[in-house]
């Protein structure tokens, strides 16, 4: 990308400085000699920045968020559809942002050519300057039109830095909906979480193992509970006083985590077979 835009900018600035030489009369009283300067310095730098992020966020971006709407609709097409509903916000609030900003730029470029000619003049006639004692004045001209360019650039910067502040909100209030949307849409009537598939590896009489699925309510006491013999568990093996633990970890503490798992195990398979 980096290559991409420096060979561009170069190839462009060389294009633009052999039009220069085929300029007419009328052309060369048309455009000065700092706006001209302007064109190839300042102008053909920020061309160069808006190419090489455009190689890089303006393709990818587009990508990512084709392939997000998708696997999104695939899992969840009614929540999903908060993105439709988001996108057009964010999208009015960037082009408001874009119309306030780009008059204020174009006054800038604008004001690049006067700082130009005024540094064009003073290095042209610094002798003239020195014989008649105006090195304060040309300070002077040349600190207004500074800080006009600063004051003009400030005021852009500003608004540009709503972009992230806009985006961010956007982002979260959809990660708050869609959490809300989907807690509201997994629970019963008594705010419960609704059953999850339960699949546990067993062995049958004759020793053969076999896959046992059952639909277990998922309920705060019935993982606490688990939560709680392998605390007990893990507690009747240590040693308080060296922090250590005595013996290993027991059969029980490991049948009470691994019912722990198997329930966020069967929630999520769960998940899945509903969407």
């Amino acid at each position: 990308g980096s290559r991409a835009s420096a060979g561009f900018s170069a190839n462009l600035r060389s294009d633009m400085y052999d039009n220069v030489q085929t300029f007419a009369f009328s052309n060369i009283d048309k455009f000065s000699t700092a706006s001209i300067v302007t064109r190839l310095t300042t102008d053909v730098t920020n061309i160069q920045n808006a190419y090489q992020m455009l190689i890089r966020i303006a393709i990818r971006g587009p990508v990512m968020l084709i392939f997000a709407m998708i696997v999104s609709f695939r899992i969840d097409s009614q929540i999903s559809l908060m993105f439709i509903a988001i996108i057009p916000v964010l999208a009015a609030l960037l082009v408001l942002i874009i119309i306030k900003v780009h008059p204020v730029f174009k006054r800038v470029f604008r004001t690049y050519d006067e700082l130009n000619n005024v540094v064009q003049e003073n290095v042209r006639g610094i002798r003239v300057v020195k014989s008649f004692n105006q090195e304060d004045h040309e300070i002077s001209k040349f600190e207004k039109i500074s800080e006009k360019i600063y004051k003009d650039f400030a005021k852009a910067e500003r608004l540009i830095a709503l972009n992230s502040p806009i985006m961010q909100v956007c982002m979260y209030t959809c990660i708050i909906l869609i959490s809300w949307l989907g807690a509201k849409d997994d629970a019963d009537e008594e705010g419960e979480a609704k059953p999850g598939l339960f699949r546990r590896a067993e062995t049958d009489e004759a020793g053969h193992p076999v896959i046992r699925e059952e639909r277990v309510p998922f309920r705060k006491n019935f993982v606490s509970d688990w939560t709680e013999q392998y605390t007990e568990a893990v507690k009747s093996n240590v040693n308080f006083d060296s922090g250590i633990v005595e013996g290993g970890v027991t059969p029980e503490a490991n049948a009470a985590l691994g019912k722990i798992i198997d329930a966020f195990e069967a929630a999520g398979a769960s998940s899945g077979q509903q969407a």
